[in-house]
């Protein structure tokens, strides 16, 4: 996290560590027309300690020096998106536009890439900037027989600060850089979280698929 400045500023800034979320996004996607797919999911994610790794429901914030809580990050929002050649449109947008995806495919060694920036919702806060990359091995993406691709992915993103940071009304932003992997299902997940999903919203260890019935 930072707190907003300028070189000519003479707002202190400040860069500091903040802690470690683990995680999963979880969604379901379905073709609907002619190279016309529809997604739905959500993010569910808990808060762990920088040093210790355990997982933690307070800690200091390093810039205010306040004892603050830290909840589980729950995305329930997203309203959908649908994916086309043309872009994507999140399913909130009033209108018919699709955003385009600028997204990039390429081959590096044994692996394609894909680097693209992230259309959120029309209604998240912003500014929100993302950008990530995908990759999966050649040799499974030239296959015509493999119709799931084994994927990794890792990326960064830039949101204003959050509630419950409790940063009043010093302005700034914080920096999420993630790493992650394609899972076969909910099995695969560590023990511990799922765990700890399982006692406490079971439901999020699954996709709502009553959201395509709309």
């Amino acid at each position: 996290a930072h707190s907003d400045c300028l070189p000519s500023s003479s707002v202190h800034c400040t860069v500091a560590p903040l802690v470690r979320f683990e995680g999963i996004e979880f969604s379901h996607h379905r073709r609907i027309g002619k190279n016309l797919y529809r997604a739905h999911g959500h993010n569910l994610s808990y808060p762990r300690d920088l040093q210790t790794n355990a997982f933690i429901e307070r800690m200091r914030n390093p810039i205010t020096g306040k004892d603050i809580a830290v909840p589980p990050t729950v995305l329930l929002e997203d309203p959908g998106m649908l994916y086309s050649p043309a872009g994507k449109r999140p399913l909130d947008r009033k209108s018919q536009e699709f955003t385009p995806r600028f997204s990039v495919f390429r081959i590096e060694a044994d692996q394609v890439k894909v680097e693209e920036i992230r259309v959120p919702p029309d209604n998240w806060v912003t500014p929100f900037i993302e950008s990530s990359h995908t990759w999966s091995p050649r040799e499974a993406f030239d296959n015509p027989a493999v119709t799931r691709l084994p994927m990794e992915t890792a990326g960064i993103y830039v949101f204003p600060f959050p509630r419950w940071l409790e940063m009043g009304d010093v302005k700034g932003h914080m920096v999420g850089y993630w790493s992650g992997r394609k899972l076969e299902g909910v099995h695969q997940l560590p023990a511990e979280f799922y765990e700890r999903t399982e006692s406490w919203r079971p439901e999020l260890l699954r996709v709502d698929m009553t959201k395509f019935e709309t």
